[in-house]
Order: C-alpha cells, then sequence, then structure tokens
C-alpha cells in the first residue's frame, strides 16, 4: 500500500502560476493594444481638457452676473492668454482668479463687464487648445451661447 500511495504523488504533478513565455504574451497583446489606443485618448484628453475649461467659464460668467445683481454693483471678466480674473469692478476687488487647464488658451473680445440692473456687455470669447477651439459669446442680457 506505501508503493501505490507513492506513486499516486509523483503520477500528477501540479502547476501553479504561469509560465514565462506567457507572461510575456499577455504583456506584448497589452502593449499594441495600449499603442493602437494611446492616440484616440490623447486626443479625448484634449478634447475634454477645452470643454471642461469652457464649462467652468461659463459658471464663473453666471457666478459674476449674479453677483452683480445681489451687490448692486458691476463686475467684469478681465482675460489674459492662460487665466482670467473675476472682479469688482469699482472699488477693484478680485473675487476669483482662475488658471487654464494646461494647453488651453482663452482670448476674449473685450472685457466682460456684468452691471447691476442685470446686462452684460456682449463679448466674444475663444478658448483654444491643440483639439480645436470653443466660442462663448456672452449676450446682452448675460446669458452665454456657444457658437
Amino acid at each position: 500500500m506505501t508503493s501505490s500511495m507513492t506513486r499516486m504523488k509523483t503520477a500528477t504533478p501540479t502547476r501553479n502560476g504561469f509560465s514565462a513565455l506567457e507572461l510575456m504574451v499577455v504583456l506584448i497583446v497589452a502593449g499594441i493594444l495600449f499603442l493602437i489606443a494611446y492616440p484616440s485618448m490623447s486626443h479625448l484628453m484634449r478634447t475634454e481638457r477645452l470643454s471642461g475649461a469652457a464649462r467652468v467659464l461659463e459658471g464663473d460668467i453666471h457666478n459674476g452676473v449674479a453677483l452683480a445683481g445681489a451687490q448692486r454693483a458691476t463686475y467684469q471678466i478681465v482675460f489674459s492668454a492662460g487665466s482670467y480674473v473675476l472682479r469688482q469692478a469699482s472699488p477693484v476687488a478680485n473675487v476669483q482668479t482662475r488658471t487654464m487647464p494646461t494647453g488651453v488658451t482663452c482670448a476674449s473680445t473685450d472685457t466682460a463687464r456684468f452691471f447691476a440692473w442685470g446686462l452684460a456687455s456682449p463679448v466674444t470669447i475663444t478658448l483654444t487648445n491643440t483639439a480645436g477651439k470653443q466660442t462663448l459669446r456672452i449676450l446682452s442680457n448675460g446669458r452665454v451661447q456657444y457658437n
């Protein structure tokens, strides 16, 4: 009986884990899939960064309109290439400074002004990056329109 027990132990070898060859094949396939997907993901990330910057700017514009009405004062957004500042016009007091995401620049036709009586100065703002551009127009009623 002891000889049959010994024979059973050696007759069925057990295998744990993966071989080095199997692991290399999986890594090569994963690398090829990554190389195929990277350009699409990179473009998608740049597009989302631009859209996100436009949504944040729109929110800040609405905030400026609301502040002007609530405080009965004129507020403005002053743009530079990589940032903008929401501030009270008189006396000058910065409310918020916002830096654009990496690679996104902004340009405007003028300083956006929001008046206490609910109107705004019409301004066109263009956000650009390597994925394209987003154009926002501030209408005279303080609303934002995408072009």
